[in-house]
């Protein structure tokens, strides 16, 4: 696990890749996403190592 923090401008313009390429997601859907849910710069969160964020259930 890992403690990562939301910084929404760190990767803009890029494509987010699945490890396997098997998908793939614009940054920019990112952003829209956090914008949705009010989430702020700067809150911390935890992932998982493989890239879910179910450790803390």
């Amino acid at each position: 696990m890992r403690i990562v923090v939301v910084h929404r401008s760190a990767r803009a313009g890029e494509i987010l890749r699945a490890p396997d390429g098997a998908a793939s997601l614009p940054w920019s859907s990112v952003v829209e996403m956090l914008n949705r849910h009010d989430v702020p710069d700067g809150l911390p969160f935890i992932v998982d190592d493989d890239g879910s964020l179910n450790g803390c259930d």
